[in-house]
């Protein structure tokens, strides 16, 4: 595998499978194709750490439910008012 392979290889591949066996002989054997690797391995985790699920706070969708219908009823008020 040379660079251009190596390349073409980390842009099409799929990150949830194994490396091949050749890009990882490659990178043992390319400082330039290794350092693309690592920066894009380390990219992959950033991405794949903001869709991370975190708890909502327990009351978020009653306080949201109560703001909608405190919205709706001042909209509801407001065309009583101009009618």
């Amino acid at each position: 595998m040379n660079c251009n392979e190596f390349q073409h290889w980390l842009v099409t591949r799929d990150v949830f499978s194994n490396e091949t066996p050749e890009a990882l002989f490659h990178i043992k054997t390319c400082a330039a194709c290794k350092r693309l690797y690592v920066m894009d391995k380390g990219l992959e985790i950033k991405i794949q750490s903001g869709f991370t699920c975190e708890e909502l706070p327990k009351n978020l969708v009653r306080w949201i439910d109560m703001a909608l219908d405190q919205e709706m009823e001042q909209a509801r008020k407001k065309k009583e008012k101009s009618l």
